[in-house]
């Protein structure tokens, strides 16, 4: 592994895009999250592993309540896609 580099100074853009977007998996522009695909686990993941950087990133201060709403938001929508249902091999796993 290689060192750690800290987040870069990032985009408005693609950081109000993470807040207003994430988990879902393609948008159609200009602003509306495609339905055929839906929303990811993986997708909320990659958002909050972006938005933990930003969280403790000097460029997004002032947004720092709203960051940790949108991860606590996405980590909680992630615990409800996975499967709960003991009998089923997919126990333990996310829908993907």
């Amino acid at each position: 592994m290689g060192e750690y580099k800290p987040l870069g100074t990032v985009p408005e853009a693609y950081y109000e895009f993470v807040m207003d977007y994430a988990p879902y998996v393609y948008v159609i522009p200009p602003n509306t999250p495609d339905p055929s695909f839906g929303r990811a686990a993986f997708a909320a993941a990659f958002a909050i592993d972006f938005l933990y950087e930003a969280y403790s990133s000097k460029q997004f201060e002032n947004c720092k309540n709203d960051i940790l709403d949108k991860i606590v938001s996405l980590a909680d929508w992630i615990l409800t896609q996975q499967c709960t249902d003991q009998q089923k091999k997919a126990y333990g796993g996310f829908k993907s």
